[in-house]
């Protein structure tokens, strides 16, 4: 009883404590920079992979970016508003925004319904559904652990069942 005790605290502390893998933001979307002559397809693009969801407003670099294209300038970084409203940014509650902005100046402002920042899912921007799409993955904290420390609780009761079902001899009779 004392092992299997023992083994359930430790599965349920490691699959609370084990690291994650990490958390991926990927975009695609209508970016406003005017472009020079010629065609130019007006979309941006992100991949961000991060090791936890965003929680509080940040700021990466184009630098921290895993993917970044802008149709005419390059990227020069990515902004996260967790509450778009606190931010000064819209009106209304219940909003994050991001904004992408080009190393020629321009930055474009895109917001999702909360809570697009930490919640696997894919999202439509909220005032225009076609100019924009963020896909957020976030994986299960502790799967993998569970599922390993499963085996030796299975092991440990097998075990136990063993100890306790008495064996039978089959002989000749007597």
């Amino acid at each position: 009883m004392n092992l299997t005790r023992a083994l359930t605290v430790f599965v349920v502390f490691a699959a609370a404590t084990w690291p994650c893998a990490a958390v991926t933001y990927s975009f695609s979307g209508f970016f406003g920079e005017v472009p020079p002559a010629g065609p130019v397809d007006g979309v941006a693009t992100f991949s961000l992979s991060v090791a936890d969801v965003i929680r509080s407003d940040s700021f990466f670099p184009a630098t921290a970016l895993t993917t970044c294209t802008a149709p005419v300038t390059p990227c020069a970084g990515l902004s996260f508003f967790v509450d778009a409203q606190a931010s000064g940014l819209e009106p209304f509650p219940g909003v994050q925004a991001l904004l992408l902005t080009s190393v020629g100046g321009f930055g474009f402002y895109y917001y999702f319904p909360a809570p697009a920042f930490s919640t696997s899912g894919s999202y439509s921007e909220l005032f225009d559904v076609d100019r924009a799409r963020l896909v957020v993955a976030v994986p299960e904290p502790g799967t993998s652990v569970l599922l390993l420390a499963g085996i030796p609780m299975l092991i440990a009761a097998r075990q136990r069942r063993r100890r306790r079902t008495p064996s039978v001899a089959l002989g000749a009779p007597s």
